[in-house]
Order: structure tokens, then sequence, then C-alpha cells
């Protein structure tokens, strides 16, 4: 014979299961922008918005075939706060045309990593992660 315990654990784990699948889909119409990101320096075919991340109060945005001067396609990464202000833009170490810095972005806590689609040790395209720390903005 089952125990109390038992039957509420049982019957707690159903109305779990059972909220999963009839929870109701929220239409459309309950969306609504509440801000709009452009690249804080624009430029033609950039592909701001190619990759981004969001963690807690930090918004990582990679704009990976940004140029620099007459480099192309060097990309850069823009960091934005909660309230959606440009805190600041990170490129790569020593950017070079075509690498694409940026091509892939995560953050999680006070940690970015950044995607380099770059020729390592030439080796082509091997690609490199950059590690960066937040530590104030």
């Amino acid at each position: 014979m089952r125990s109390n315990r038992t039957k509420l654990v049982g019957l707690i784990t159903l109305c779990i299961i059972a909220s999963l699948l009839i929870a109701p889909v929220r239409a459309e119409e309950e969306y609504h922008v509440i801000a709009t990101m452009q690249a804080p320096t624009l430029t033609s075919s950039g592909g701001f918005g190619s990759d981004l991340a969001l963690y807690e109060d930090t918004l990582l945005i990679a704009e990976d075939n940004a140029a620099l001067g007459d480099l192309k396609k060097v990309g850069r990464a823009y960091i934005f706060d909660s309230d959606w202000n440009h805190v600041t833009t990170l490129q790569a170490p020593s950017p070079k045309a075509y690498e694409t810095f940026s091509r892939s972005v995560d953050v999680w806590g006070d940690t970015l990593a950044i995607f380099n689609n770059m020729n390592v040790d030439d080796i082509e395209w091997a690609g490199k992660v950059f590690i960066y720390c937040i530590v104030d903005y």
C-alpha cells in the first residue's frame, strides 16, 4: 500500500507534467520591441548581430565581418549593459584581414569567449578562442 507521501509526490509530479503539456503558447502580440540595437560604428556588410550572447546584465554582440581601415572582415564584438547602452568594443589583439574575429561569441558571468577564425602557426584557419574577463564597467 502506498504511503500518503508517495501519493503526494506522484500527484505533484502529475500536476507538473500536465501544466507543461497544456501550458498556453504566448500569442505574438504579447511581445513588444523594447530596444533596437545597432553597431556603434556602422559599416557596410559588417554583419552586426551575426552572433550574440546574453547573461544577466551583459549583452555581447558580434560583428564578424567589420572592416578596420583597409583590412576587410577583421571583426569586432560589442558589450552592452542591462540598459542597452554600449559599454566597450573588443577587437582581436592583432587584427588581420579575413580572420573574422567574433565569428562566435559567448558570455557567462564576467567571462567572455570570442572565436577568431584565424591562421595559427601556419595552419590555415585553425582558429583561436580569446577569453576575456570583465573587470568593471
